[in-house]
């Protein structure tokens, strides 16, 4: 896993099985578990196997986010064991634009990571406006749904995998879509 990313108001750091209780705690909370479709994590143990399994998939990496002034942890971001953009963020701390702050610096860090990676995607409910806003400022457009192949198995995509990601940028899908779609495409 990579070092530590700064920026002016936050540092995030790889994910740790001691973060455990912290993120625990932040999933249960009903704000945040309503938008995850997993739900809430039962037991700080769940969460500890939960994090371990980020930390050993073939292409997840996940970061503590944390505010620099008092070291409290307020959420995490990264790519999930399915190969998603996830972050979540304390509720205390939602409209500050951390969410916003630490997803840049992420998608910077990422891109130097896996530099022949030409895009990222993500998934959220339809109802989770707020999210939305965070992708968008990021620079995310939506993508049109694809077929779910599974939790990847190799620790880069191929260039198979990369282009068909990218043939639906752009694509508005239907009002009904209970599930939206989006797509960060790395600036060239």
């Amino acid at each position: 896993m990579a070092n530590e990313i700064y920026t002016s108001r936050l540092i995030l750091r790889p994910i740790a099985v001691t973060d455990a209780p912290e993120l625990h705690a932040i999933r249960s909370q009903e704000e945040v578990y309503r938008h995850i479709w997993t739900g809430p994590w039962k037991s700080i143990s769940e969460t500890e196997e939960w994090i371990q399994e980020i930390r050993n998939g073939p292409r997840s990496i996940m970061y503590t986010i944390l505010q620099k002034e008092e070291t409290t942890i307020i959420g995490i971001v990264g790519v999930n064991r399915w190969d998603k953009v996830h972050y979540m963020i304390d509720p205390k701390f939602w409209n500050r634009g951390y969410a916003t702050e630490a997803l840049a610096a992420f998608l910077v860090a990422f891109f130097k990571l896996q530099p022949k990676r030409l895009c990222i995607q993500t998934l959220l409910s339809a109802e989770n406006h707020a999210s939305r806003k965070v992708l968008e400022k990021c620079g995310f457009v939506h993508d049109a749904p694809k077929p779910y192949p599974g939790p990847p198995t190799t620790s880069e995509p191929s260039e198979e995998e990369e282009m068909e990601a990218i043939s639906g940028a752009g694509s508005n899908p239907a009002p009904s879509d209970s599930t939206l779609y989006f797509i960060y495409i790395k600036p060239t």
